[in-house]
């Protein structure tokens, strides 16, 4: 407290002023300090978490993905429609790919095929050797043996039974 002595010799008392409050003052720094030191938790905790996210994200983008893929080479003899054929084709994972003949028209005539397998359902593309589609196979492929519908490039429609030899 402040006092001062006035020109006739009476005492008076000076009030303080109000921005030198040191109460008001202590208070308001002790929470800012509070609030700097929460702050600066809460941008550590979130660094951090950013940091375990982004290095997880880097060992799943960057770990190699191995995946056991059983391939069967098949040697079939069948028929399309009351046409006799021979056919060789590879099932590796999903992917079909392979040849066959007509065996009136003999080895040297070979169509070729690509196709896929989803759970035994088959889809195949037959082309020419030049890449001309010229039929479809659609069918199951059970125990070694694939029967279902040819499509020729006419829309014909036939069955196919192949077997493996």
């Amino acid at each position: 407290m402040s006092y001062t002595i006035n020109p006739d010799g009476t005492i008076t008392r000076i009030p303080p002023i109000p921005s030198q409050n040191t109460s008001n003052n202590i208070q308001g720094s002790k929470s800012s300090g509070n609030s700097s030191c929460l702050w600066g938790v809460l941008v550590s905790i979130i660094i951090i978490g950013g940091l375990f996210l982004a290095g997880t994200m880097y060992i799943y983008l960057t770990k190699e993905k191995t995946e056991v893929v059983s391939t069967q080479s098949l040697n079939m003899a069948g028929y399309v429609g009351q046409y006799p054929v021979t056919m060789q084709i590879k099932i590796s994972g999903s992917v079909i790919n392979g040849s066959y003949y007509y065996d009136r028209m003999g080895s040297n005539n070979i169509l070729l095929l690509n196709g896929t397998n989803k759970n035994g359902e088959i889809h195949i593309i037959e082309t020419t050797v030049e890449g001309e589609q010229t039929g479809d196979f659609r069918g199951r492929l059970n125990n070694g043996a694939i029967s279902g519908k040819y499509i020729n490039y006419k829309g014909k429609e036939m069955a196919f039974n192949l077997y493996t030899r």
